[in-house]
């Protein structure tokens, strides 16, 4: 029997936040629903697909009944980098990838631009790839303590001190500029 009138009382049981905070611009996404007294089946099954889509969300702040049950993890920013072409990608990576810790980070690509110095850099231990092609890097000393570094890219990199070259043994696979193809032809 299908049931006739009205439904029961229409009060709220439970007031849903959930707030999004987008890294590195002015925006603030906030969402509320709200949970009318269905019937137990009905009631249940919004529940459940509103927290389930919520769970595969990370970076999304939960609360019921304003109580906040969730909040993500902040991104790193324990960093101090000197170069400022650096350091903005540095935090475009941080953000992209939602890294929380130094040790999170694992690969860094740079566009080409005006890189002078990789001071800071040593503090992603675990930095595997590091892209900075066409930029005016002249040391990479730093790199020497990053010993999960295996693919680095330098070529366009007319200032680079080449003998530095000898010190990263681990790398697997490198691109230099033409000025020091000779000294990597030579190991």
């Amino acid at each position: 029997m299908i049931p006739t009138g009205k439904w029961p009382s229409t009060r709220v049981l439970a007031k849903l936040t959930f707030r999004y905070d987008v890294p590195y611009q002015n925006c603030m996404e906030t969402a509320m629903f709200q949970l009318k007294y269905y019937p137990v089946l009905i009631r249940y099954f919004l529940f459940l697909t509103l927290f389930t889509s919520l769970i595969s969300c990370s970076r999304y702040e939960f609360s019921i009944n304003d109580r906040v049950v969730y909040t993500p993890p902040p991104l790193f920013s324990g960093f101090s980098i000197s170069d400022p072409f650096l350091r903005t990608c540095v935090k475009s990576a941080i953000a992209e990838e939602n890294v929380t810790r130094a040790d999170q980070l694992q690969r860094l690509l740079c566009p080409p631009g005006a890189i002078n110095s990789l001071d800071g850099i040593e503090i992603f231990t675990n930095l595997n790839q590091l892209g900075l092609a066409e930029n005016n890097v002249a040391s990479i000393a730093q790199l020497t303590e990053l010993d999960e570094l295996r693919h680095l890219n330098l070529k366009g990199n007319d200032n680079l001190l080449c003998k530095d070259l000898d010190q990263l043994k681990k790398v697997e696979a490198i691109e230099v500029p033409s000025h020091c193809q000779p000294n990597i032809e030579k190991d």
